[in-house]
């Protein structure tokens, strides 16, 4: 699958950034470096194709989409979704729920929760999933034509003087090749800290991608 086969237009970037959408609490040692697709494999590290919409208690719409992943790496990676889009940067996290999703292969996701809520899986080297029907919230009326959503690849995670890792009851890789579907999760586990303080989000050899995605299903 090409990524212009799905209307994106992405840009890639190693930089000091903060996940969308949270507040500088999130923190990176990238280095400035921007990258042209002219210069990427035909296989680019994320693709996402807009799937449907249902209208939740307003001003929530959830947003479902189909996301295929890829590991080109020799070491593993964490990929780093928004969990809601069209809301104030947030400070932190506070907890996360664990899933398992059902199809082909094993994929645990991490869906953390606070004010700088994301979602994330550690893929191993050379790993390629995709993830069927994941919801990202929108708060509000979404446009009609498209939207951006930005994803963070990670070589480390830290969250909360914690690696990401310890957040998780058993190991988050995930399968090196998987097809598996939201609709078919299953929580496995939650943790949340003392009296949901939020934490502190840190990341290292972190590449930061933005994807227009439009918002018609084909």
């Amino acid at each position: 699958m090409r990524a212009n086969s799905l209307g994106l237009s992405i840009l890639i970037a190693l930089t000091n950034c903060v996940l969308p959408g949270t507040s500088p609490l999130w923190r990176s040692d990238g280095r400035n470096q921007e990258i042209s697709m002219a210069t990427q494999s035909a296989l680019p590290p994320v693709e996402i194709k807009f799937i449907s919409q249902r209208s939740q208690r307003p001003p929530l719409v959830s947003l479902f989409f189909d996301i295929t992943l890829r590991n080109d790496q020799s070491e593993p990676r964490w990929f780093i979704l928004p969990s809601k889009l069209n809301l104030p940067p947030g400070k932190g996290v506070d907890g996360v729920e664990v899933f398992h999703l059902g199809g082909k292969g094993r994929v645990i996701i991490g869906r953390f929760q606070g004010t700088g809520g994301f979602q994330i899986l550690l893929l191993p080297p050379k790993a390629e999933v995709t993830l069927r029907g994941l919801p990202i919230s929108f708060w509000g009326i979404p446009p009609k034509d498209s939207l951006s959503v930005d994803v963070i690849i990670a070589d480390r995670l830290t969250i909360g003087n914690e690696p990401a890792e310890a957040w998780f009851s058993s190991d988050p890789t995930s399968d090196v090749r998987a097809d598996v579907t939201f609709a078919q999760s299953e929580r496995v586990t939650s943790k949340f800290t003392p009296d949901r303080h939020e934490v502190q989000v840190l990341m290292a050899g972190d590449l930061r991608m933005k994807l227009q995605v439009k918002l018609t299903s084909d």
